[in-house]
């Protein structure tokens, strides 16, 4: 902005390039006739002079007000910046001020405290831990743990010495403070877990390492050996102590507990005995019977670990192959009694089931045949169908089980040997019919548990469901405390509950679960018993002649 020239009358202010503003109204007036002294034109005032000093006047009046206000400002923010100085000073330690070996003069809170901990690993005093456990020695060092710090305490600590002028020097002229390591217990935790995982072991029983069925020593034994377990609580004591005590070397012996083994050789081979044993007759036909050997001969000398399952199916192989040893017999097929390789393998594996409950082992898969055998209690048939119908058992004892079974003559034998269980003395059978329809009949059949000749408990096995094609046949399993028996192996009054109502079946099975010692091997029998020694078992042949086999379960190999 510029003022007109003083050679001219004019009361304009010139705007830019624009033109004029007259100051006395506002109002923009045109350039032409205007002169401003510089050869512009313009129009003339008679009133120049005194419009002149009102503009300069003006002029002036707002220059002082401007530059007033601009010095009230700049005083104010002087004013601020000089408090933001004074509020912005931070505390810095005093010169020559040492914590644990690291110097933090000059410095301000938050450097300090980055430097010290930066600085942790040398504020924990070193130590070994040398722990003996057992005569085996084992080593932990102060790197193995972890540690609290109190690093703020102490720089807050030295502020307020420093503030209160109470800084004390040392010879050096030096003041110095001291950092506290402080283990975590956690981490002592954790160290000592581990160390007891790796020397923690629970005690092995004796075991039997090799079994040789039907031999005058058929058991080889591993000694037990006795569990450890390290006091932990004792341990994390000891180190906490050893901590406290600032030692740079703390030997510890770890207390420890034996965990003993509940058996050992000589007591595992006086309890393993004879749980039960099961004997069946073959009126079969000799491939039969040969097939029947061939499957008992790769079941024996089983050996059923704690918890472990048993598969006759996996013992045997496929028996459909005759390069397996089996041959060809009489077998069902859709129904149909036909040849087939491995027909007769049934009434082994029903030989074993029947000596499994009376051993206690558990009975995972077991299958009926289509109908009732004549070589077993009714209901206590388990057919095989290799590789579809199976027969699965179970250990359910801390202890192993041994399975012996063979073929002598034409007699079957399967046997389990054992640790005996002290809830019972003796296993008996029980079964009957509960359901009869027009085409089918259901048979239940129980395991009752004697305790001093008294039952003390029961369990119900599978259910069983035969067709009615050769009428209803029933053989009781009738050795058992509710129906008078006294758990002996034979009856030979002929007052039994087994009947047959248009078919019927030979060769009852004879069975006991009464321990025995491992010379009491069963009888041999090369010619079927007679009826006046048979099994309670077998149907009662005073009032009927013996009738012809009844074949087995449809789509396996039966005979």
């Amino acid at each position: 902005m510029s003022i007109n020239n003083s050679n001219q009358s004019n009361d304009y202010v010139v705007l830019g390039n624009d033109g004029l503003i007259d100051i006395s109204s506002g109002t923009p007036i045109a350039a032409e006739g205007y002169s401003d002294g510089f050869g512009a034109g313009g129009p003339s005032n008679p009133n120049g002079g005194k419009k002149k000093i009102v503009i300069i006047s003006a002029v002036a009046a707002a220059v002082v007000v401007v530059l007033g206000a601009a010095g009230v400002l700049l005083f104010q923010n002087l004013n601020k910046e000089s408090e933001a100085a004074k509020q912005s000073e931070e505390f810095m330690y005093a010169e020559n001020t040492v914590v644990s070996g690291v110097d933090i003069s000059n410095r301000t809170v938050e450097l300090a405290k980055k430097l010290l901990e930066r600085n942790e690993d040398k504020f924990v005093t070193p130590i070994t831990f040398d722990i003996d456990v057992n005569g085996k020695n084992f080593q932990l060092k102060e790197a193995d743990f972890t540690y609290t710090y109190n690093i703020d305490d102490v720089l807050a600590q030295i502020k307020s010495d420093t503030e209160k002028n109470q800084l004390a020097t040392d010879e050096n002229g030096k003041t110095t403070y001291t950092i506290t390591a402080a283990v975590v217990d956690d981490s002592i935790t954790k160290n000592v877990s581990k160390l007891c995982e790796e020397n923690d072991s629970e005690p092995k029983n004796a075991y039997v390492t090799d079994f040789k069925p039907y031999s005058e020593n058929r058991f080889s034994f591993e000694e037990a050996v006795n569990g450890i377990k390290v006091d932990a609580k004792d341990l994390s004591t000891k180190i906490k102590d050893g901590f406290s005590k600032g030692n740079s070397v703390s030997k510890i012996a770890a207390v420890t507990e034996t965990l003993k083994a509940d058996m050992d050789a000589e007591t595992l081979e006086s309890k393993l005995v004879k749980l039960s044993t099961y004997e069946t007759y073959s009126t079969n036909t000799e491939n039969g019977t040969s097939n029947m050997k061939v499957a008992l001969s790769a079941c024996n000398g089983s050996v059923i670990k704690p918890g472990e399952n048993w598969s006759f199916n996996s013992c045997t192989g496929d028996s459909n192959l005759e390069s397996n040893g089996y041959k060809s017999a009489h077998v069902i097929s859709e129904g149909k009694i036909i040849d087939g390789i491995g027909g007769g393998i049934c009434q082994a594996s029903s030989t074993i089931y029947n000596a499994a409950v009376r051993a206690n082992l558990e009975i995972e898969e077991r299958h009926n045949h289509q109908w009732a055998s004549s070589y077993v209690p009714t209901g206590l048939d388990a057919t095989i169908d290799y590789p579809n119908l199976d027969l699965v058992l179970s250990n359910p004892t801390k202890y192993q089980m041994f399975l012996e079974c063979r073929v002598e003559g034409s007699t079957l034998y399967a046997s389990f040997w054992g640790v005996k269980s002290d809830k019972w003395d003796d296993i008996h059978t029980r079964n009957e019919v509960t359901d009869q329809g027009s085409k089918s009949y259901t048979v239940r059949a129980w395991r009752i548990y004697l305790k001093d000749g008294k039952e003390v408990d029961s369990e119900e096995l599978f259910k069983s469901t035969y067709d009615l094609d050769y009428g209803v046949v029933f053989i009781a399993a009738d050795n058992d405390a509710k129906l008078g028996g006294s758990g002996s192996d034979s009856n030979s009054s002929g007052d039994n509950d087994s009947y047959y109502d248009g078919g019927g079946g030979g060769g009852g099975g004879s069975q006991s679960s009464t321990p025995q010692s491992s010379d009491s091997d069963p009888v041999v029998e090369t010619d079927p018993p007679s009826s006046s020694d048979a099994s309670s078992d077998t149907p009662s042949q005073s009032s009927q002649e013996e009738p012809p086999v009844v074949p087995e379960e449809a789509g396996g190999e039966g005979e």
